[in-house]
């Protein structure tokens, strides 16, 4: 690489740490600024036909996609996706830049096509450095992972839901856990129930365990799943009705989180054979959902199922029919529950003697089986690093610290920390997650003792890790603090 290629390139790094800031503000609603780092990335692409810094254009038009879609302007949002994959070729692909394929495969995953977000997830990876940051690479896989489960291809999924596992158990207390134990439970749930219910119960506990109970509720939800699949009714709508309690008592529960969970319900009652009650359940469902909301289809399909079990099936043929549209209209449909779907509307018409019917779903058919048999299995992640480093894990609570600062305020105040300890050089922030209950700043580094040594005065001057329990761990061995409330001194 010449001279002119390096200054190129150390150009993109630039402009990626641009798009950096503007999906994190288009996650945190403020789209107008969001939209202006994206056209301006969209115009420094169309100058520069000839360089590598073309390549920025599919990032900044998924970007402006993402802005739609927080906008619900769906048809401008599929136009500007697709407008983006048409702007990718291979010369895009061979950019030697993990970050680079880290926020392609960040910006598809968040518009919900997976099957692109796949291809960049994998060249992430190839390009990461688990040695750097392999919390970073842990997070990669489970995204991977998550693409195939969400697509439906669980025999995939399992592969680097495994290998992120490898590295998060050495920090078991680490966030990301829960949710990679979720996506495993569920890539394996019909193959390997046993499993699953390891993975869910773990997962769930690791919540409940310190009270956090909004956040326990998905593996709840799952435990629910996987109980009326084995015909453990009673046990699944025990859990169906704590996550129930749970959810309709927090005001901020959005609409859709209750349509899924009675939707979840009117299967088991479907399972059940108790069909007025299935299809009061799955009614609720539909009517909570927002007519945009593509998980819509799930809905429908079980409407769908339980009508053709109830020998209802002239009504099952027209919520089949409903369910496959909503699919179309997914980038990323799960073809499980798609083929499903089209051999469902294909037995139903076969029954009502509407042969004539068929042939399209027929074709249709096949047609989805052929796209599902054409996505390979990732090829990296089996043999990813496990972690060596020190970890320093702050969970700090979301009420009760008396912090009256604003959302962006301390984000302002965890930027701010995470740029003094990248510039001490003794280490990094590696992730900030939110739940329902707490936000979790994830810093790592070759010393854990020496990381939390240099966060020690902000923790024990700044009300706003009043309460926050900080894990520091140093490969096997690890020690745990709950900070003092209201600022005062840190033992």
């Amino acid at each position: 690489m010449d001279t002119a290629e390096i200054k190129t390139l150390l150009k993109l790094e630039i402009l990626i740490k641009v798009v950096a800031q503007a999906v994190d503000a288009t996650q945190r609603g403020q789209l107008e600024l969001a939209e202006k780092g994206f056209s301006s990335l969209d115009r420094i692409a169309e100058s520069e036909p000839a360089t590598l810094l073309r390549h920025v254009k599919p990032l900044a038009l998924l970007g402006l996609a993402l802005v739609r879609t927080k906008q619900g302007d769906q048809e401008q949002e599929r136009s500007l996706r697709e407008r983006a994959v048409a702007a990718i070729d291979e010369d895009c692909k061979n950019i030697p830049l993990a970050n680079f394929h880290y926020f392609m495969g960040l910006e598809f995953h968040r518009l919900q096509d997976y099957r692109n977000a796949l291809t960049f997830w994998e060249l992430a990876l190839q390009h990461a450095k688990p040695e750097t940051d392999p919390m970073l690479v842990a997070e990669m896989l489970q995204k991977t992972g998550e693409c195939y489960s969400r697509m439906g291809l669980g025999e995939y999924a399992a592969i680097p839901l495994r290998a992120a596992l490898k590295i998060l158990n050495k920090v078991p207390e680490h966030p990301w856990r829960p949710a990679t134990l979720l996506t495993l439970g569920n890539a394996v749930r019909k193959t390997q129930p046993a499993e699953a219910e390891v993975c869910f119960r773990e997962a769930a506990e690791m919540h409940a365990a310190k009270l956090q109970y909004l956040s326990a509720a998905p593996a709840w939800v799952n435990l629910g799943i996987l109980c009326a699949e084995q015909g453990r009714y009673d046990e699944s709508l025990e859990f169906y009705g704590k996550v129930l309690r749970v959810r309709e008592n927090n005001a901020a529960t959005p609409p859709d989180k209750i349509a899924l969970l009675h939707n979840n319900i009117a299967g088991c009652y479907r399972r059940m054979k108790k069909f007025d009650e299935a299809l009061a359940s799955v009614n609720r469902s539909i009517d909570l959902f927002a007519a945009s909301d593509a998980q819509r289809a799930y809905a429908y399909s079980t409407k769908a199922m339980t009508l053709r079990d109830a020998g209802r099936d002239d009504e099952a043929v027209a919520w089949f029919r409903n369910a496959i549209a909503e699919r179309k209209k997914q980038a990323s449909p799960s073809f499980e529950a798609y083929l499903d779907d089209l051999q469902g509307l294909m037995d139903a018409l076969k029954r009502l003697g509407r042969e004539s019917e068929m042939s399209p779903v027929e074709k249709e058919l096949a047609d989805v089986t052929q796209q599902r048999d054409s996505i390979q299995a990732a090829q990296g992640g089996g043999d990813i690093a496990a972690f060596a480093g020190g970890s320093v894990l702050m969970e700090v609570p979301k009420a009760g610290n008396g912090d009256p600062r604003t959302n962006e305020e301390i984000r302002n105040l965890v930027y701010g920390l995470a740029g003094a300890l990248a510039e001490s050089g003794v280490g990094r922030i590696s992730g900030h997650i939110t739940s329902p209950e707490t936000r979790t700043l994830i810093f790592t580094g070759e010393d854990a003792e020496r990381v939390f040594e240099f966060l020690s005065p902000l923790l024990s001057s700044d009300p706003f890790f009043s309460g926050a329990r900080v894990v520091v761990r140093q490969g096997d061995a690890s020690r745990e603090i709950v900070l003092p409330m209201k600022g005062t001194a840190v033992n």
